[in-house]
């Protein structure tokens, strides 16, 4: 599977003439279509290019789940960061190999997280980061149900769509796309995972992909 990433990295690549200090952000039409997963592998297949630094923030605070998939300590992450208790030197850990840069959300927010990514020092950490790293890969809740990535994906350079083989409806991923484009939201592409005859094996580290998505709105019970 590494392959495959390494041929998306390629495209994007391509794409930008192997320019520096870009912002790409990961999202889907609805949840369980392998974003977070694809965020992680893709941020891992840059951190391979040593002349390149790379990390990936986990920008999906209502549901965060890179602490469990990585294994990572406990960490004030990227909401401890934005609501001014520590600097985001203080939350950058490393994983893998490559020593991947990753920022994990921290604890678990819902109401806030609009207000928290669309701040101003959401805005001045990303020029900041872009400044420090080559590639910054940001991972977001699915954009047709929170505005969460429409957000982060006007303060980008590019937005990816995720979508499940065999199980997205088309009409959702064109309602996606919308979506982002009504935020100015630079759509680049759409990755497909879960092809056939990958099942359950899209991905480049051996995560076990399994939990139940809930999220929450402003207005839900």
């Amino acid at each position: 599977m590494g392959e495959e990433y390494r041929s998306i990295r390629t495209g994007l690549l391509a794409r930008w003439q192997h320019r520096r200090n870009l912002v790409h952000t990961i999202t889907s039409a609805t949840p369980q279509e392998g974003k977070t997963i694809t965020s992680l592998n893709l941020g891992a297949s840059f951190a391979e290019l040593h002349n390149r630094r790379t990390i990936v923030l986990e920008a999906d605070l209502r549901l965060p789940q890179f602490g469990k998939l990585l294994a990572l300590p406990a960490s004030r992450g990227l909401v401890g960061m934005l609501s001014g208790e520590c600097e985001i030197e203080d939350v950058i850990q490393s994983v893998g190999p490559n020593e991947l840069h990753v920022v994990p959300a921290g604890k678990r927010v819902n109401n806030e997280a609009v207000q928290l990514l669309s701040s101003q020092r959401m805005i001045k950490l990303l020029k900041k980061l872009k400044q420090s790293y080559d590639h910054v890969i940001i991972d977001t809740p699915p954009v047709i149900e929170l505005a969460d990535a429409g957000i982060l994906g006007a303060m980008s350079d590019d937005v990816l769509l995720i979508a499940r083989m065999n199980r997205t409806p088309r009409v959702l991923i064109e309602n996606a796309a919308k979506t982002l484009a009504s935020y100015n939201a630079p759509v680049a592409g759409l990755i497909a995972t879960d092809q056939r005859r990958h099942r359950n094996r899209y991905y480049y580290y051996r995560y076990g992909y399994r939990y139940h998505h809930r999220y929450y709105t402003k207005n839900a019970a």
